[in-house]
């Protein structure tokens, strides 16, 4: 009869023990559950940054190859300049309208062509030339070439989707190539930019991890932070 209550003695700490371990295994199990979903948003992060970055790389790509046909013409515009200088010198006679005439042409349509792009991109992605000489033409070219390759902030305004027709907003704007983004200046609104026929679209976003994003590329941009991988949205207009 006195073995009994020693047996039910026993069997209560054992009880307790599976207990405690039933808990540990089912917070381990939610722990590994939240791991793996915060690794699968991270991935997915991952792959849309990729993905826009690949598009900008096109991107530019695409307006490089237009600049190096711009160039190639200009550079047969110069060589016939030359040759019809060099048949004037041999010949004597007086100036090479000719020539004069196809670098004017061929700087004049560069100059048109630049002027349309330039209506579609955002502020500094584009330079377009002073006038139609081949000299405003070749720095044009140089200039645009050169902001191609940088990330540069500065200080635009543009109409924020929702204002009343004509209002405009002050924003330090982030461009990378053809893409670019926006922070108001007091840092409470961001959102993307587009151009649209001349005029900088600023399209906020409500999402607080996105908004928190693009300050901290502007920041980074502008060598207030150190350097670190971002995540910034999609264009609502698809470019970018």
């Amino acid at each position: 009869m006195n073995r009994i209550p020693l047996f039910l003695f026993l069997l209560l700490p054992i009880a307790a023990c599976a207990a405690a371990e039933s808990e540990l295994l089912t917070k381990i199990r939610e722990d590994l559950r939240s791991a793996n979903e915060s690794r699968s948003r991270h991935g997915s992060e991952v792959a849309a940054w990729r993905a826009e970055a690949d598009r900008l790389l096109a991107a530019i790509d695409g307006l490089e190859g237009e600049l190096k046909r711009a160039q190639q013409d200009l550079a047969v515009a110069e060589s016939e300049r030359d040759r019809l200088r060099l048949e004037h010198q041999r010949l004597g006679s007086g100036d090479v309208p000719a020539a004069q005439k196809i670098i004017v042409e061929a700087a004049g349509q560069l100059r048109t062509k630049m002027q349309a792009a330039a209506l579609t991109l955002p502020p500094g992605t584009l330079v377009v030339p002073a006038d139609d000489s081949i000299e405003a033409a070749v720095k044009a070219i140089e200039l645009t070439e050169r902001a191609l390759g940088q990330i540069t902030v500065e200080i635009a305004a543009g109409h924020r989707i929702g204002d009343p027709v004509g209002a405009k907003t002050a924003v330090r704007l982030l461009r990378a190539g053809s893409l670019a983004w926006w922070t108001v200046l007091d840092g409470q609104e961001s959102g993307t930019a587009v151009m649209i026929e001349g005029r900088l679209d600023l399209t906020p976003t409500a999402d607080d991890h996105d908004r928190e994003q693009i300050r901290r590329a502007i920041a980074i941009a502008e060598g207030r932070a150190a350097g670190e991988p971002v995540s910034l949205p999609r264009s609502a207009g698809g470019a970018p």
